[in-house]
């Protein structure tokens, strides 16, 4: 979302509907407009109308993943472009996401304090396990787990 360029501000917040429908309510009541929310399953939420030519499409205060296949078709037919050919009208993004299943909390927070600075100084172990293939740490976020954005992107 972010690379997109496309939106005013970006929220993270833990995986779970009642987490992206807390984090747009506090959106909306800052006098944001427009607000969506998604899960990474496909479930879409949004806070307004959406109109569609003559057709108005009312809010869904509930997660909703027709709504983004529906948005995809009509992209593609409003572009006249197959839907495989919609991908290059992002950024190029790529990503890696896993879990470790029956891995004891207090053994990840032990972890992770050896990989992360008590500061965003320096990320210099992550680095060295990994910076040689993704060059230098940019960004850590551990909003809902670990997840590393590299210069490389």
């Amino acid at each position: 979302m972010e690379q997109s360029g496309r939106f005013d501000q970006v929220m993270h917040n833990r995986i779970g509907s009642p987490y992206v429908i807390e984090a747009m309510q506090q959106m909306l009541s800052t006098g944001k407009h427009r607000v969506a929310g998604y899960e990474a399953n496909g479930g879409f939420l949004i806070s307004d109308r959406i109109s569609i030519g003559d057709s108005l499409l009312d809010t869904l205060p509930t997660r909703d993943a027709i709504i983004v296949i529906l948005a995809i078709l009509l992209l593609s037919r409003e572009r006249n472009k197959p839907i495989s050919q919609l991908l290059d009208l992002l950024p190029a993004r790529f990503t890696a996401s896993n879990r470790l299943r029956n891995f004891p909390t207090e053994s990840s927070h032990k972890l992770l304090h050896q990989l992360l600075p008590d500061t965003n100084s320096s990320f210099s172990m992550i680095e060295d396990l990994l910076g040689s293939q993704f060059r230098s740490v940019r960004a850590v976020n551990q909003t809902d787990g670990l997840r590393i954005t590299f210069d490389s992107g």
